[in-house]
């Protein structure tokens, strides 16, 4: 959870928030099963995993081929 908490934090979520989103069973239900589908459906195994227009990119991705697909991704 506190791994969990720190990426809240940094996407903008406040603590307070996040606390209140796993104080409930429901709201850790939600974490559990996007977990399952990003294992399940998407094959992520390791993190950090990303994905730009389909492209999978595990681990510490090379620059070049990271930074065209971001470009490529936003019309540049």
């Amino acid at each position: 959870k506190a791994e969990l908490a720190k990426l809240a934090l940094l996407s903008g979520m406040n603590k307070t928030k996040f606390d209140a989103c796993l104080a409930t069973k429901e709201g850790e239900d939600k974490v559990l099963q996007s977990r399952l589908v990003a294992t399940q459906q998407l094959g992520v195994s390791s993190t950090p995993t990303f994905f730009i227009d389909g492209a999978k990119f595990e681990g510490a991705p090379e620059e070049a081929p990271f930074d065209a697909a971001l470009s490529k991704a936003a019309g540049s």
